[in-house]
């Protein structure tokens, strides 16, 4: 393991963690600095584990981030739902 990367794995500090009703696990992480507060991470995972989105935060706004985890992340892509299907054929 690279110098680099250990440091990084060492500073990383999950603060908080919870899974949401679609199964998307949310993860809240700081990286502090030398000297200073350093950064506020939040992070999720798709339920099948395909993406995961990260985005850094102000420490101020860390709370907010993780209780409304999508007014800061960038937007999912829509979902196509059986029922969408459904109404395209009947019409």
């Amino acid at each position: 393991m690279s110098a680099q990367l250990h440091e990084m794995v060492v500073r990383e500090r999950e603060l908080d963690a919870r899974t949401l009703s679609d199964g998307t696990r949310i993860r809240l992480l700081w990286l502090p600095a030398d000297g200073g507060i350093g950064d506020v991470l939040l992070e999720a995972w798709e339920p099948d584990g395909s993406e995961r989105l990260q985005v850094a935060v102000p420490p101020a706004e860390a709370l907010d981030a993780f209780n409304h985890p999508w007014l800061h992340l960038p937007p999912r892509p829509p979902v196509a739902h059986a029922l969408d299907d459904e109404d395209s054929a009947a019409a």
